[in-house]
């Protein structure tokens, strides 16, 4: 008996022993969270209540709203309508900035379409933003240093730009800025026109999106082989050119011996 009494005095001490020793070791340290590993991915946005844009990936990582995105479509509502639909190969998050890169390419519910190296979608304000931007509309051509489009008005504004429109003649211009809706082409700043076999300034330039109807205001400057124009507008359609208020013309004619007349 007192053999078994010591056996079962020393168990208790080694069981007490063991549960302070494992009471007392500090635990380690949880793992570091892991993103959420996810394929076929969806990010939606909503304002008052309804759907404002998605995002849909392929695969991708993220966490709280950071994360890296692979194969990516976005798209931008105006109630169940699509007016804003890019592709690109990937996708990064940072709060509210979604920048797109890689093969970047969309199109607005207007049909413009769009191509750049990489945008940002900013989802508060629903805008697409991007450095150089290429812009195909119809037959137009437009190019410029930066782009905005604002989804809530479905309009572009371009800054520094370069285009070809295409209307009864081809127009190629230059000009400080421009602004692209659904039924509306217009630039402004130092615009600078060549057309056929002249050349043309202003302060603004407006056509239709796919009217033959281009009429320029503010300063107009129209010069060719025989005539330099001074306008306060001038208005270029298929059947003629017209310009109005303080107009002036210039008529330049050959000499018989190759002088100049006016």
């Amino acid at each position: 008996m007192p053999k078994l009494r010591i056996a079962v005095i020393l168990l208790l001490l080694v069981t007490v022993a063991v549960t302070l020793f494992l009471l007392l070791t500090p635990s380690p340290a949880p793992p570091e969270p892991r993103p959420t590993e996810a394929a076929g991915l969806v990010l939606r946005g909503y304002e008052e209540g309804r759907l404002a844009w998605e995002a849909t990936a392929e695969e991708g990582e993220i966490a709280s709203e950071t994360g890296t995105l692979s194969r990516v479509a976005l798209r931008a509502f105006d109630q169940d309508d699509v007016t804003l639909d890019v592709t690109a190969d990937a996708l990064k998050q940072e709060g509210d900035a979604l920048t797109l890169t890689g093969n970047v390419r969309g199109e607005t519910a207007d049909g413009i379409a769009l191509s750049s190296d990489a945008m940002t979608w900013r989802t508060d304000e629903r805008r697409l933003e991007s450095g150089w931007t290429l812009l195909n509309w119809g037959e137009d051509e437009l190019a410029s240093e930066a782009f905005v489009y604002d989804a809530r008005r479905e309009q572009a504004t371009l800054t520094g730009v370069r285009a070809t429109l295409r209307r009864n003649e081809t127009f190629v211009l230059t000009s400080e800025r421009g602004e692209v809706s659904r039924d509306r082409v217009f630039f402004a700043g130092t615009v600078e026109i060549a057309s056929n076999d002249q050349t043309l300034g202003a302060d603004e330039l407006e056509t239709d999106s796919d009217g033959d109807v281009v009429t320029l205001r503010g300063n107009v400057a129209a010069s060719g082989p025989q005539i330099e124009l001074r306008a306060d507008s001038l208005v270029l359609a298929p059947d003629g050119q017209t310009a109005r208020g303080n107009v002036s013309v210039d008529v330049i004619v050959a000499a018989e011996e190759g002088e100049r007349g006016t």
